[in-house]
């Protein structure tokens, strides 16, 4: 079921990112290219952990790596700095 939240959105963005690279214009980190491309809310911290472990594993077989990656972000964490910290990464 997990699988329903992701699938869509990693297809559109892996045909983005493989026809136009990874680092975007001039190879800068930070550019248009590295922006956040999909979001996906989910009503538990649960589901939204495992839709984070099922995209782990669904990307683990791309290539090349780093080409997405995934992180998780809960509301009433006691950390708010270091979820913005993961975000930014």
């Amino acid at each position: 079921k997990t699988a329903a939240f992701l699938l869509p959105m990693m297809e559109r963005i892996l045909q983005r990112k493989t026809g136009s690279g990874s680092r975007g214009k001039g190879g800068r980190r930070g550019s248009d290219e590295d922006c956040i491309r999909g979001l996906v809310l989910t009503p538990t911290r649960e589901l939204a952990a495992q839709c984070l472990s099922m995209m782990i594993a669904m990307t683990r077989h791309i290539h090349p790596e780093g080409l997405m990656r995934g992180c998780l972000i809960v509301g009433g964490a006691k950390n708010v700095q270091a979820q913005a910290a993961e975000l930014r990464a």
